[in-house]
């Protein structure tokens, strides 16, 4: 019920992203060495909270998302258990787990590694 003296609540607005504007280059497509298309947006590694469809328990994961509004999505899949790799003029070298579907139609974890350049 909104009336006068109860206004209706406001929309949930999730808050901007917090992340770095970089440009990523994934180095592998299903687990094989395949350099995929660059992506631009914002990267943001952070605590995982709640992922079920994971065979095991990952305590951080990095995203990139196309714009700094979060309900706009993420561009491609999360990359699991980020580690720094390499960082050198090319950019950081996060390597990690991605999660896709094999043949069977199952999940599988994949490993990936994502070239981070800074805009």
């Amino acid at each position: 019920m909104n009336s006068i003296l109860m206004p209706r609540p406001p929309d949930r607005v999730p808050p901007p992203i917090s992340g770095m504007r970089a440009s990523v280059v994934r180095l592998r497509l299903n687990g094989v060495k395949h350099r995929c298309e660059l992506d631009e947006g914002f990267i943001v590694v952070s605590e995982v909270t709640d992922h079920t469809c994971m065979a095991y328990r990952a305590r951080s994961e990095a995203l990139l998302y196309r714009s700094d509004d979060r309900s706009r999505g993420a561009a491609g899949v999360p990359l699991f258990e980020p580690s720094l790799l390499h960082w050198d003029e090319r950019g950081i070298f996060l390597q990690g787990w991605e999660i896709g579907i094999g043949t069977d139609g199952k999940s599988v974890q994949h490993v990936q590694i994502w070239v981070v350049r800074p805009l």
